[in-house]
């Protein structure tokens, strides 16, 4: 529980920085939505708002939202900070700059798979110094990331033809 607790009170310093000294709009794609009374409810994200001094400033989706639909909003931010591996995917792939917060060791494999250390925050170790720092690297580096990813989805595209197409002649044998 202080684990989650000193977690929500990050997210939502970080959402606060963001809106007061980035100018930024925060809308929250829950990973994990709950069926309360017939309504559906982002329960980390409404944990998370109640740490916030501008919680107005926060906008949750709080809707299912199929895979194509979650992707196509993901693609249309400046910037992503994410603690679900499907986001960082969907962030990732496309082209959008990444704060991730891991507490799965799959993270790191994907984040050195792309080479972007440094965009991590083990989530046992997170405070708002740290992730607002995080932030601001990321933001002010932003175009930076975003020519990196370009060029590394492409590499991974690659890698994952060649592979395939590996798989499929030894199929053939067989």
């Amino acid at each position: 529980i202080i684990m989650r607790h000193r977690y929500y009170r990050a997210m939502a310093e970080i959402c606060d920085y963001a809106t007061s000294q980035l100018n930024a709009r925060i809308i929250i794609l829950p990973q994990n939505i709950e069926k309360q009374e017939n309504r559906n409810v982002p329960a980390a994200a409404n944990k998370m708002i109640r740490f916030s001094k501008n919680p107005e400033s926060i906008i949750i989706l709080n809707e299912n939202m199929t895979p194509e639909r979650l992707k196509g909003l993901y693609s249309e931010m400046d910037l992503n900070i994410v603690s679900h591996m499907h986001g960082l995917i969907y962030s990732t792939s496309q082209m959008v700059p990444t704060l991730a917060i891991v507490y799965e060791p799959k993270f790191i494999g994907t984040i050195q798979l792309l080479k972007l250390n440094g965009i991590e925050i083990d989530i046992n170790k997170i405070n708002r110094f740290i992730a607002i720092k995080k932030l601001i690297k990321i933001w002010n580096l932003r175009n930076k990331y975003k020519e990196h990813l370009k060029k590394e989805n492409a590499n991974i595209k690659q890698y994952a033809k060649r592979t395939s197409l590996l798989i499929h002649k030894q199929l053939k044998k067989h």
